[in-house]
């Protein structure tokens, strides 16, 4: 199986009988961390992540009762080395990437960026190269944070990940973390959604080409 990027909209669980509906058929502890959320946009996403990666569980014949969290506080199935997952969620949407191997997703609604705020995160080149260019591509920030923030979550470091240690080429599709200089690390940009970036993070260079499904409803 190759690296495959799935994702849902939110859209089906706006009406209360079908969220309530679905909300039930999810595990318990994906019920827990939806009812958690405070916002109704958050519940939404979480509810709609949690269905999209219970389904492909099933669909590759895994139970999601048998759903933990590692050290890292990252969700994997228990005693099971050959089948990885990670979830995103911005917006109207969810993504789910799975593989054979350790990934990470990142999906990030385009949204207005101040001046400078890229400083902060990125490096020189990188803060330069959106500066340039932001009169012409106002979301290249995003497509930055999110080979980031994917690489983070296949790391499994997330937000305590300093993006500053992380050279992102977006050309070449890959990541350098300055800390393991002997190693590169591949990304895939997903531009199947005009209003968004999404970019999926592996060890291995063998993504899926297209998103292999988008689900609306189940």
């Amino acid at each position: 199986m190759s690296t495959e990027l799935y994702l849902i909209h939110t859209g089906f669980l706006r009406e209360q009988e079908v969220f309530e509906r679905k909300l039930r058929m999810v595990s318990a502890e994906r019920k827990k961390r939806v009812e958690a959320c405070r916002a109704m946009e958050d519940k939404l996403r979480s509810l709609a992540g949690g269905l999209l990666l219970e389904e492909l569980l099933r669909q590759n014949f895994y139970s999601p009762q048998k759903l933990v969290r590692d050290d890292s506080g990252k969700l994997r199935i228990a005693e099971e080395e050959d089948f990885f997952f990670n979830l995103s969620h911005s917006g109207d949407y969810a993504a789910c990437v799975i593989s054979t191997h350790p990934v990470g997703v990142d999906i990030q609604q385009y949204r207005p960026v101040k001046h400078g705020v890229a400083k902060r995160f990125f490096q020189p080149q990188e803060a330069r190269h959106i500066e340039k260019n932001r009169g012409d591509d106002e979301n290249l920030f995003f497509r930055y944070w999110t080979g980031k923030e994917s690489y983070s979550k296949l790391t499994g470091e997330g937000l305590a990940q300093s993006f500053n240690s992380l050279a992102v080429n977006l050309e070449k599709g890959i990541v350098e973390d300055k800390r393991r200089p002997e190693t590169i690390s591949f990304l895939k940009e997903y531009f199947c959604l005009p209003d968004y970036a999404i970019t999926v993070a592996s060890h291995k260079n063998d993504f899926f080409r297209f998103v292999k499904k988008i689900i609306y409803r189940m």
